[in-house]
């Protein structure tokens, strides 16, 4: 039997954030709701294994008609909010660096996925076969990788940052990772896209000239994902990304 959904929390492209008594639900809008909610479960699930701060998975099932994702509710501001304070990045940085400390076995490898997202990309086959070449030549890696790590998935909770939102989770390199969330950002404000990279980099390992390296590779795997009105920053960072100016 389908379990009623209290008041709406939030909201994004394919998902809906519902309150459930002192849980929460995240609702799938799509058709395959169904196998994205089960995915995400089981990530959620590998995380909490890792000890990592996270939301705990309760169970999946039908809710209000649709498939949802039941976890332990997260109250506080997303770090989003507090981008303009100067230790804004360096929270996110910490954040990230504990997440690429941990192990990703288990997870889909990042270089699959985006092998995956390149083939779907409306870009020229001269564009995809020069993509599919560097990423041939890109280093694996066996951390996990959020894949979606940018300030409105970070919650300040009472007993500190919390990072929400893992489907995109995979295994793989943690340059990557920062490459990724450094075109997240960018689409909000370059400059800070590259503040995060100057000091996100350092702090998880890599170099910025190793974050760049991706750039081409992950601006053209982002344009199969749908970003309404991103087309052309997208196109500018793959012809032109700032890997020649970078350390």
């Amino acid at each position: 039997m389908a379990q009623r959904l209290g008041a709406r929390l939030g909201e994004g492209r394919v998902a809906e954030v519902f309150a459930f008594g002192d849980t929460v639900v995240k609702r799938m809008r799509l058709p395959e709701g169904k196998h994205a909610i089960f995915r995400e479960a089981f990530v959620l699930a590998q995380v909490e294994r890792l000890e990592l701060p996270a939301p705990r998975v309760i169970s999946v099932g039908e809710f209000d008609g649709g498939w949802g994702l039941q976890m332990s509710r997260i109250d506080g501001p997303v770090l989003a909010e507090q981008m303009l304070a100067g230790s804004a990045l360096e929270v996110m940085a910490a954040c990230h660096r504990l997440i690429l400390s941990k192990p990703g076995a288990g997870l889909p490898a990042l270089k699959q996925r985006v092998l995956a997202q390149l083939e779907q990309a409306n870009i020229s086959d001269s564009e995809r076969a020069d993509c599919l070449s560097r990423l041939a030549s890109l280093p694996d890696g066996q951390a996990l990788c959020h894949g979606d790590f940018h300030p409105y998935n970070i919650i300040c909770s009472t007993e500190g940052p919390v990072v929400i939102d893992w489907p995109d989770a995979t295994c793989g390199n943690p340059a990557a990772d920062i490459c990724r969330s450094y075109l997240l950002l960018h689409h909000h404000d370059p400059a800070l896209a590259m503040a995060y990279v100057a000091q996100g980099a350092p702090l998880c390992g890599v170099s910025t000239a190793q974050v760049f390296a991706w750039l081409r590779v992950l601006a053209a795997a982002r344009l199969s994902e749908g970003a309404a009105g991103d087309d052309a920053r997208l196109r500018a960072l793959m012809v032109s990304p700032p890997e020649a100016n970078q350390p």
